[in-house]
């Protein structure tokens, strides 16, 4: 939830004006030290204008924008946890990592998917000729084995093979 400081330098500090959402009793007593350069109440009361990243009075990283307040030496910061101001990046950060694994997984299943429909044609097609063979090859042999006469095979060495 966002939150806005009103700060002051105060000497070697950074005064807080107002009551803060998250500490009670601050209101011109809450100090902190301007060697604190990492805090964004430290950075607009050094004269830091704009958006920055810093912590906050507890601690916590927050997204602060610092402005000088006109005709005043107090600066009006208005800051909000990194974590809630992020949350909605992160949450689209999940959504398209969710979105690009299921298309990735799609589209590894859809490869599988043509691969295997291409092995099983393959396969069919070498069974279809193998099935061809084994019924030219039985009929040869029936045939072969209803001729009344010997036939014989030799191969190149003169070395019998094959009779009927």
């Amino acid at each position: 939830m966002a939150e806005t400081l009103l700060i002051r330098r105060d000497g070697n500090d950074a005064l807080f004006l107002n009551e803060l959402k998250y500490q009670e009793n601050t209101a011109l007593t809450l100090r902190i030290p301007l060697g604190s350069k990492d805090t964004a109440a430290v950075k607009a009361a050094l004269g830091q204008v704009g958006m920055v990243e810093g912590v906050d009075y507890r601690g916590v990283y927050v997204l602060a924008d610092g402005r000088p307040v006109p005709d005043s030496p107090w600066f009006l910061v208005a800051r909000m946890d990194t974590a809630e101001v992020y949350a909605p990046l992160r949450i689209r950060l999940w959504e398209m990592i969710a979105f690009f694994g299921a298309l990735l997984f799609g589209a590894g299943a859809g490869v599988f998917v043509i691969w295997r429909q291409q092995r099983m044609h393959f396969y069919r097609q070498r069974y279809q000729a193998a099935e061809a063979l084994r019924a030219l090859s039985s009929r040869q042999e029936a045939i072969l084995a209803a001729v009344p006469d010997i036939i014989m095979e030799v191969d190149q060495n003169k070395v019998y093979t094959w009779t009927n």
